[in-house]
């Protein structure tokens, strides 16, 4: 995991922000009752996804940057 520290770093804070923000279902009765019964699940469902985003953008924008940038600038 040390090579997608740094990525799942940068990402948690996006994935968090959009599970609180974003969520359509946080307003139902239904949602916020299993939110309070069942705490655990919401915090392993986010940190599944910090870490799947952490890796997804490792590859797409981390790895590509960097052997752009060592072919650009060192030769």
């Amino acid at each position: 995991m040390g090579k997608y520290s740094y990525a799942i770093y940068v990402m948690q804070w996006i994935v968090q922000e959009v599970i609180a923000n974003g969520n359509l279902l946080a307003s139902t009765k239904i949602y916020s009752s299993f939110r309070i019964n069942y705490p655990i699940i919401e915090y392993v469902f986010s940190f599944i996804l910090i870490i799947v985003f952490g890796i997804i953008s490792y590859y797409l924008w981390d790895k590509p940057l960097n052997k752009y940038l060592t072919k650009k600038f060192i030769k």
